[in-house]
């Protein structure tokens, strides 16, 4: 408890400081103006009298660096000095401030952007068998010459007058999938809330209506009864739907008699032939909490989610609500992702380059006020620590242009990479904090050369 309230003594002493400074330089004053007093009273002439003052009251910084060490926090006053002092130079130097915490920036926006990329690819897959070789495929054309009629989906505009969507028609799909030779096989699917009916319940689900090959391409096999096959994905079949574990658990308590049961979707009667193994979050989505509930034949599209004019939007050219994902190699995914890695490596040397150049200018600059400090007996830390902050003033600099700047372009980073938020929070995070590591090892290599200078050496510098 006594440590808890020294602690915060220091931390308030902290916030008065200048306070403090002052009722100190009065009380050590006061004491000499006694003592010079006294002096006089003694027969001393009166500089005589202040000079024995002085010297028997001692040296009075190394004092009040006792007293601050003793009630303050010695260590971030120091960090803030010379802080203050490395602003104060960098507004000396401005062109080398310049290119320093540009390189930073740019060091930032570029690292932010690929390993955002490199999320969205490596690590946020589906729980399926070789997700790294599916990809959702998604057009773009210019807004006015879009052969577009009706878009149930997302619908995002780009600069330049361009437009984008993930969504398909069902009759583009087919063509796509019967004259398709490079991009592998081709999965259509479509999700849609519903309003299903088990037994006397009633609740909203999400359902996702899918081609019949969903389950081949994916490789999953449901933990019990079997998958939507062909034979299930046609207008005249009976209508059927494979639910999640989580809907299992929770609705009919894991029995295995579920196999055979019928339930309702949005009034129509489906009949439940399998049940989805753990961990699968569908075709769209690798968050838990949006796991489809139900799947089924996208055939059921116009009786379950049927138009307003009663057309079937399975031969529909013109309405477009259905995704596709493909499956295949990825060698020019790879390609473009180490392209991207050597760029963000090259702007992350620039950026290591330009505070080491600015650095080692100061120190080179400062060179006689270092030989004249150690001369006076300062440690190495003393040098050491001015050097490294004035890096890390370079890296704060750097840090807040490179996220205004990742901010600022976050749309047109978006046009180009579908999905992909390059202001993500955790990413973004991980970059700066890499960032200022590298900027610390950029600046310690000068500030270790500034601590090892010969004083002698040092004080003939003009």
């Amino acid at each position: 408890m006594t440590s808890l309230k020294r602690f915060v003594a220091r931390i308030r002493n902290f916030a008065a400081s200048r306070r403090g400074d002052e009722r100190l330089r009065e009380e050590m004053e006061s004491h000499l103006a006694m003592q010079t007093a006294v002096n006089i009273s003694s027969g001393m002439p009166p500089a005589e009298a202040r000079r024995q003052a002085v010297l028997k009251f001692g040296a009075a910084e190394s004092i009040r660096e006792s007293y601050h060490a003793e009630s303050s926090l010695p260590l971030i006053e120091a960090v803030l000095r010379d802080a203050r002092y490395a602003v104060r130079k960098l507004w000396k130097s401005p062109c080398f401030a310049a290119v320093a915490s540009g390189s930073l920036a740019l060091a930032i926006g570029a690292n932010t952007t690929v390993f955002s990329v490199a999320k969205q690819i490596l690590y946020q897959r589906l729980a399926v068998p070789n997700a790294s070789n599916l990809r959702l495929l998604a057009w773009t054309g210019t807004s006015e010459h879009v052969a577009v009629h009706h878009v149930h989906g997302d619908y995002d505009l780009l600069p330049g007058g361009l437009a984008t969507s993930t969504v398909f028609s069902y009759p583009a799909y087919q063509q796509l999938r019967a004259e398709n030779r490079v991009l592998g096989d081709l999965i259509a699917f479509r999700e849609a809330g519903m309003n299903a009916t088990i037994g006397e319940r009633a609740e909203r689900v999400l359902a996702e209506m899918v081609s019949e090959n969903y389950y081949r391409v994916l490789g999953v096999q449901p933990e019990l009864g079997r998958a939507i096959g062909a034979a299930d994905d046609t207008v005249s079949s009976r209508p059927v739907a494979v639910i999640s574990d989580v809907f299992w658990d929770r609705e009919f308590g894991r029995s295995p008699a579920v196999l055979g049961e019928s339930i309702k979707l949005n009034d129509t009667p489906v009949v439940i032939i399998g049940v989805n193994p753990q961990g699968f979050t569908g075709a769209k989505s690798t968050i838990p909490s949006e796991t489809p509930n139900v799947i089924v034949p996208l055939a059921l599209q116009p009786i379950l989610t049927p138009s307003t004019d009663g057309s079937s939007w399975l031969t529909n050219p013109a309405q477009w609500w259905v995704n596709i994902l493909r499956s295949g190699a990825l060698a020019m995914r790879q390609f473009n992702m180490t392209l991207l890695s050597v760029f963000a490596g090259l702007a992350l040397l620039l950026a290591a380059i330009g505070i080491y150049g600015v650095i080692a200018y100061s120190v080179t600059q400062r060179a006689h006020e270092i030989g004249v400090r150690m001369a006076l007996g300062a440690k190495r830390r003393d040098v050491l620590q001015p050097v490294l902050n004035q890096g890390m003033v370079l890296a704060g600099l750097g840090i807040v242009f490179g996220i205004i700047g990742a901010l600022a372009l976050t749309r047109l980073l978006q046009g180009y990479l579908y999905r992909v938020k390059p202001t993500d929070p955790l990413t973004l995070i991980s970059t700066c904090a890499l960032v200022a590591i590298v900027a610390v090892l950029a600046s310690y290599l000068p500030a270790r050369r500034a601590a090892s200078v010969d004083p002698l050496q040092a004080l003939r510098c003009e």
